[in-house]
């Protein structure tokens, strides 16, 4: 199973807080799976909190039947496995709702959670590095995936990507990590999960090793994941490489004639460099990319952020741009935002 799925509760709710100011919602009564009931707030801190305990022999959590990535299945299926990208995601949930431990006064969560956080940053910085990159994670055999020794699959993008959205890396390394980015996972069509793509089946990997080479998780052009490195590429300042790699996903610039799929949805992903069909678009209308294409370019690019205090205004744009303007509802009220940048900054 799945082992996320409760953080994306977190942070939904943290991204309904800043977009209405409506707390009331973290006392809505629901109902648990097992019996019983709970506030939302209940629900948000034991579900975080449960995932956050279970921890392997490196201190970082345990992979389950996988991470974000579900088609990492076999990375810890003996309840052995860590995965590197969930302790980045906990990391970066424990610190988004900090605002709704605030509001509700309770500084033994608050307590309770920041020690989490930093035992993870240490457990992150100690054992998830490897030279020029993040990991995937450990294996049901304790072995590292994801590493320069690595055959195929050395180089993985969201580990890349969420060491830096989390703010859990050292800032010299997340620079590092999204250079390796560039130079190793970018195409023409967007970026790849993970290369080189893996040649034949890994016990101790899962479905993503079985796939053929070039689709789905295994060194395809991966849309949603490539969303989520926008956002990466927006903290780090770095407005051209956003623009750069955002117009290549972006479904309206595909050369149809290779992509194939209708110029007004994005695809899950487009076949991989291994492929004989590199390019083509499939899977479309089965993807979270969208929304998170919305919001890498509206909140990040654009930089018009929803903040429980209001809104910020921190973009992160192509240099060549000189002007843009943006409406923007944000509770009741309507903005109309025009941000000018004469001196050609990203």
């Amino acid at each position: 199973i799945k082992v996320d799925v409760p953080l994306w509760m977190a942070l939904a709710t943290c991204n309904y807080l800043k977009e209405t100011a409506d707390w009331s919602i973290l006392d809505e009564t629901i109902p648990y799976l097992d019996g019983g009931e709970g506030s939302l707030y209940e629900h948000i801190l034991l579900g975080l909190k449960r995932i956050a305990c279970d921890k392997g022999s490196h201190g970082l959590p345990l992979f389950g039947g996988g991470d974000w990535n579900d088609s990492l299945n076999r990375m810890g299926e003996k309840g052995i496995g860590e995965s590197v990208w969930l302790a980045q995601f906990i990391y970066y949930c424990i610190n988004e709702i900090k605002p709704l431990l605030q509001h509700k006064n309770d500084e033994k969560e608050l307590a309770e959670l920041t020690a989490i956080a930093e035992e993870f940053k240490l457990a992150h910085e100690q054992y998830a590095w490897d030279e020029d990159w993040y990991i995937i994670g450990y294996n049901d055999l304790q072995n590292p995936v994801g590493t320069k020794k690595d055959r195929v699959g050395n180089t993985y993008l969201n580990t890349q990507t969420w060491a830096v959205i989390s703010g859990i890396g050292d800032k010299e390394r997340l620079e590092k990590a999204m250079d390796a980015v560039d130079n190793h996972l970018e195409t023409p069509y967007g970026l790849s999960l993970v290369m080189p793509a893996y040649d034949g089946l890994d016990e101790n990997i899962g479905v993503s090793s079985a796939f053929a080479r070039g689709m789905k998780e295994n060194g395809a052009v991966f849309s949603h994941a490539t969303a989520f490195n926008l956002v990466a590429k927006a903290l780090l300042g770095r407005g051209n490489d956003l623009y750069r790699v955002y117009k290549k996903v972006l479904p309206a610039c595909k050369d149809q004639d290779i992509h194939k799929t209708e110029p007004y949805i994005y695809s899950q992903f487009s076949h991989g460099p291994n492929s004989p069909e590199y390019g083509r678009g499939a899977y479309h209308w089965m993807t979270g990319t969208a929304a998170w294409m919305f919001r890498a370019v509206l909140d990040y690019m654009l930089g018009i952020q929803p903040e429980v205090d209001g809104l910020t205004i921190n973009p992160c744009i192509n240099e060549e741009w000189d002007e843009y303007q943006v409406e923007r509802a944000f509770r009741k009220n309507l903005y109309k935002i025009h941000v000018y940048n004469p001196n050609h900054k990203q």
